[in-house]
């Protein structure tokens, strides 16, 4: 694979990943770097303790993509537990101060965002077991009430 030919704005932008992004993605940008600095995959897979492969796959992910190339693909997994209109209202609910009806309280824990959603009554399995998953995901202005 041929030395990478970068601009000084890709420079900067590479640079500002390894020292912004989360590691993974820091050591993709730093792959990007070293070649353009020459070095071969065989060195910089040294470098960083993984195979010349992964090195390769990550450079022509960033010719053909460009930054967004270093980033993680979205992955397949399990579907969501909780309904459309359940995640609505556990993030309309995370955005304000929990109620203090029992007990006053700074922030919002998973028990009290259950019975706050479900109702303290509510027999059988409720529709809110899968709380943690979505609260550990969701993109949610939690603020000063987060979740602990």
């Amino acid at each position: 694979m041929p030395t990478f030919v970068l601009t000084p704005l890709q420079v900067w932008e590479l640079r500002e990943l390894t020292r912004t992004a989360p590691g993974r993605v820091a050591c993709r940008a730093l792959m990007v770097l070293w070649r353009a600095e020459g070095l071969t995959t065989l060195e910089i897979g040294q470098r960083l303790e993984c195979h010349r492969d992964t090195v390769s796959l990550w450079l022509a992910r960033y010719q053909t993509q460009g930054l967004p190339g270093l980033q993680d693909e979205p992955r397949s997994g399990r579907p969501p537990q909780l309904d459309a209109a359940t995640q609505q209202r556990a993030a309309a609910a995370l955005a304000q101060p929990p109620p203090e009806d029992d007990q006053p309280s700074a922030c919002w824990t998973l028990p009290r965002l259950r019975t706050f959603l479900s109702g303290p009554t509510t027999p059988g399995r409720r529709p809110t077991e899968r709380l943690l998953d979505f609260t550990t995901v969701a993109d949610l202005p939690f603020g000063s009430h987060a979740v602990v």
